[in-house]
């Protein structure tokens, strides 16, 4: 169904050390990246709001509770995955998040899903880029932006 624009959400959450939280993912795209979610349900297809879909989805997947987000990046960012996203979608629309509170301690929660989840130095996200498997829109298009913005 390599098709139109699907809606994604992602957070970046960086904890007081100045970590971020990274998970490794076991589904396409397989490799490190940040948690993200889509937007409409697949099953019920339903479409929710970007904020809750992002609090839904970090508490059940990584077992941390977001307090207080904010858009980041003018709201989002186009980014273009070449061999699709696990729904077969190769363009998305991603609602992106930062994090100001949260609560909780990074664990896998969907070993079905993930591999790791851990926060992880920006030198550590560098040596995941050069060394394994990474999320292009995170890795190709998101971190890069934040990176020019000076919102790393």
């Amino acid at each position: 169904m390599i098709s139109s624009i699907c809606e994604s959400v992602g957070v970046v959450l960086k904890n007081p050390q100045g970590e971020y939280l990274a998970v490794k993912r076991k589904l396409k795209p397989v490799g490190w990246g940040f948690p993200a979610a889509h937007l409409i349900e697949e099953k019920t297809r339903v479409k929710w709001h970007p904020g809750e879909v992002i609090r839904r989805v970090v508490g059940e997947e990584t077992g941390i509770r977001l307090i207080n987000i904010y858009t980041i990046m003018d709201g989002g960012r186009i980014v273009v995955i070449e061999d699709g996203c696990r729904r077969g979608f190769q363009t998305h629309f991603c609602h992106l998040y930062g994090v100001r509170s949260y609560e909780g301690v990074p664990k896998v929660m969907r070993s079905d899903k993930h591999e790791r989840v851990e926060f992880v130095t920006f030198q550590q996200l560098q040596e995941f880029e050069k060394n394994e498997k990474t999320d292009p829109a995170w890795f190709k298009y998101i971190l890069p932006d934040l990176k020019e913005r000076n919102l790393l």
